[in-house]
């Protein structure tokens, strides 16, 4: 998505955030609370089909402020910098793109999240110190339908889309490897035909 494109996708957002979009307020990257909870994020968007975006900067609730505590916070925010974290508290680091991005009001950091790979994100460490009752290890995070926040899975309900997601997956790698393409009884059918044949 160009800057262009990105503009247009962000003046369409509603007041608020959505299953799929998440903003928060400028913060440094070394708030280590603050940086927690976009991990919480991060791992819940990589557990959806489509992934998802956090946004860094507009105020919460108000998409047209756009709010850093300090213009130099902007900069603290690398790929090396959240890429690192990501892989100490993912199973597996989610595929995110950091990007600067300027619109009416400001410049703030858009954090587009890929879907998972292979297998869903969960967290494998808690979080300590100030952060502390942020991340949890061996919890999945989602967004649950119609939810416009990162919570742990709680229900069969919750992790159902996670499960679904996973399985069509497989399915798909294991179709793209040509394994699977024809079941035992397709196999068998074509043996005994050959067979018959002969």
């Amino acid at each position: 998505m160009n800057d262009g494109e990105f503009r247009e996708f962000f003046d369409q957002l509603p007041d608020g955030e959505t299953q799929s979009v998440e903003w928060k307020s400028g913060r440094p990257f070394s708030d280590r609370a603050y940086r927690c909870k976009i991990v919480k994020a991060i791992i819940a968007m990589s557990n959806l089909a489509d992934g998802g975006r956090v946004l860094l900067g507009p105020t919460d609730g108000q998409r047209s402020v756009i709010a850093w505590s300090d213009p130099a916070d902007i900069d603290s925010w690398t790929m090396d910098g959240l890429g690192g974290v990501l892989r100490s508290y993912c199973s597996e680091a989610p595929r995110v793109v950091l990007r600067r991005r300027r619109v009416e009001g400001g410049d703030l950091l858009e954090i587009s999240v890929s879907t998972f790979d292979a297998l869903p994100t969960f967290c494998v460490k808690n979080s300590e110190g100030p952060a502390a009752g942020i991340l949890y290890a061996g919890q999945i995070y989602v967004r649950a339908p119609g939810q416009a926040s990162s919570a742990p899975a709680g229900s069969q309900a919750d992790m159902r889309p996670v499960f679904d997601l996973h399985f069509a997956r497989a399915y798909q790698r294991v179709q793209g490897l040509g394994v699977a393409r024809e079941t035992r009884v397709d196999l068998f059918a074509k043996r005994a035909k050959e067979f018959f044949e002969t």
